[in-house]
């Protein structure tokens, strides 16, 4: 007799067909690099790296720094898995921070990053696990450490404003115990970047993703409210 898939397995079967979100995003995040980087760009700061790849999948870093910037013992996870992996990047630094409680300024200077060159900031999948003040804390640290020029991509989750459905990512993402902490309207969003110095240029969601990558008449009810915003200097 078969065994019946626990909770969690059923919980990542329903969301299989929603997906394609962390695909789509990912190459929106691609290109907005490979844009900054056309335009002069040479420092790429993956913030909440987690086991990102593209320091070994891009093939425009070889003249860049790539800071991979992620919590202590989630960065060690990475590191051995990584071992036989070889950079692409001019050069790949990593760099322990706790966004709680850690001084993301002071570490990125520590470990080499270039206050008065552009850079560009990635922060994908990262913004709904923490806390309002330390999202806030870590959009200052990067202002003040940002050139005139530098970008900043984020993505960011919106509040439910329908009843929970019987599949919900934040019931998932609780029971993987991972909770929600730092939901973001658009208009919260915008003032935290304003207020820490940097300006929206542009705010997606995954219906302008699918048009741009997959299906332009996609009509999809995701089980997340999730966009990007690119602020600038």
């Amino acid at each position: 007799m078969a065994r019946r898939p626990d909770g969690r397995q059923r919980m990542l079967e329903k969301a299989r067909g929603r997906m394609d979100l962390v695909a789509l995003r990912t190459r929106f995040f691609d290109d907005a690099w490979h844009a900054a980087h056309a335009a002069g760009t040479r420092q790429l700061v993956i913030l909440g790296a987690g086991l990102d790849g593209r320091a070994f999948r891009l093939d425009d870093i070889s003249d860049s720094s790539l800071f991979e910037v992620d919590h202590p013992s989630t960065q060690a996870v990475k590191r051995e898995r990584a071992r036989s992996l070889s950079s692409k990047a001019m050069r790949h630094i990593y760099v322990p921070v706790d966004f709680e409680r850690d001084d993301l300024g002071a570490a990125l200077a520590a470990a080499g990053h270039t206050s008065y060159q552009r850079t560009f900031w990635l922060w994908e999948g990262v913004t709904p696990y923490l806390t309002p003040e330390a999202q806030v804390a870590t959009m200052r640290a990067l202002a003040a450490r940002s050139a005139p020029g530098s970008r900043l991509a984020m993505t960011y989750v919106e509040p439910e404003t329908t009843p929970p459905r019987i599949f919900d990512i934040r019931m998932m993402v609780r029971f993987f115990g991972e909770p929600f902490r730092g939901e973001m309207t658009r208009a919260t969003a915008a003032e935290r970047l304003s207020l820490a110095g940097l300006h929206v240029v542009e705010d997606t969601g995954s219906a302008e993703w699918r048009r741009l990558y997959a299906n332009p008449r996609a009509n999809v009810s995701d089980v997340i409210r999730e966009r990007i915003a690119i602020a600038e200097l």
